[in-house]
């Protein structure tokens, strides 16, 4: 079985996405990625730094 990683970004969560996954379940496990977490994100955390 193979992992698919996306993010939330709306196109990924569309009922054409699901319903290609469904059909696909027994190959495709999908894990979904947090909508923002800017804790997370390296770039965040330089830009954070970056700040005055």
């Amino acid at each position: 079985m193979g992992h698919l990683v996306v993010d939330g970004q709306s196109a990924h969560c569309s009922h054409a996405v699901c319903d290609r996954l469904s059909e696909h379940a027994d190959r495709i496990d999908p894990r979904f990625l947090p909508l923002y977490l800017p804790e997370h994100n390296l770039d965040e955390l330089v830009n954070a730094d970056l700040k005055l």
